[in-house]
This record gives structure tokens, sequence and C-alpha cells, in this order.
């Protein structure tokens, strides 16, 4: 499938799905990179002050018998703990958050958690405002292609929008 950039401009502007998914995705990522030195040195706190270990239960019995008992070391390792000691680690993080200026309206939501979702919603957007001009459905690619996908997109988008008069300034209260 071919394609031109100035196919993806209407009456000198970027068509309106591609520039509102742009800026979306935009907007979503830099929250995300904003949040992102916060919520790692919570998580790095919260692994040193309760120290989790893998749980002694049947998935981890199954999946590697020789680590139970061993220190929890990475965040997206939680998952092997104890209910109990992930319940404590994440009520830590999200006070923790909160203390930072990092909260939400409710309670029971983590505003660390809401912005990666919300950056994930926003670059789905952007790959299926692109997809009838790339044929890449945004299911198709994970991980580091998508990565790419999504560098190559920001590579082309950015500068066909600069020339163009639409901003892609943002106001972040």
């Amino acid at each position: 499938m071919k394609f031109h950039p100035n196919d993806l401009k209407e009456n000198g502007l970027l068509k309106a799905g591609i520039y509102q998914s742009l800026r979306a995705y935009l907007a979503a990522s830099t929250f995300v990179s904003l949040l992102r030195p916060t919520h790692e040195r919570i998580c790095k706190e919260a692994l040193e002050k309760f120290k989790p270990l893998v749980e002694d239960n049947e998935l981890n019995q199954m999946c590697d018998p020789e680590e139970i008992g061993t220190p929890i070391t990475e965040w997206n390792q939680l998952v092997r703990a104890s209910d109990k000691d992930t319940k404590a680690i994440y009520a830590f993080h999200k006070s923790e958050m909160a203390k930072a200026g990092h909260k939400t309206d409710n309670p029971e939501t983590c505003a660390w958690l809401i912005a990666v979702n919300l950056e994930g919603q926003a670059k789905g957007l952007l790959m299926k405002s692109m997809e009838s001009y790339t044929g890449i459905h945004p299911l198709k690619l994970f991980g580091e292609k998508q990565d790419r996908y999504i560098e190559l997109l920001l590579g082309m988008l950015v500068p066909l929008c600069n020339e163009t008069t639409q901003p892609l300034t943002f106001e972040m209260s």
C-alpha cells in the first residue's frame, strides 16, 4: 500500500481524525513521561520497604519452584508476591503518588495506571487513524515493533503538522 504524506492533508490541514489522535497521543505520552520518574522512585522505595518475596502458591510452584521465597526486585514481578503484600505495596504506591501531587478523583484508582492506560488508548487511536493509509492494523504490532511504528508515524506526522496552521502545543494543568 502506497501513499504520499500529502494524502493525510485536506485543505492544507491534517485530516481531523489524524490530527486529533496525534495530539491525544502526544499529550498522553508526555504526561506519562512526566510521571515516570516519580513512579519509578516510589516503586524502588516500595520494594525496599516491603521486601516482597515470591509466594509459595500453585502458580509459582508450577513456574519456578526454586524461586519460592526469593526476593522480588522488579515491580512487574509483584504478581508473584502474596495478595497481602501486593495490596500493601500498591496502597503505598498510590499514597506516595498522591503525596507527590498525582492523584485521581477516585481514591480507588492509581494515577500512574490511568496515565499509562490513556497513553495506550491514544496510541491505538493514532494507529487506527493511520490504518487506511499504512494498511497496518493496531492489533498486528506489539512491543518493539509497535514502538518503532509509532516513532515512524511521529517522524512523519509532526513535521507534516508543522507545515500546517495546526498547533501541537499543549496546556497541562
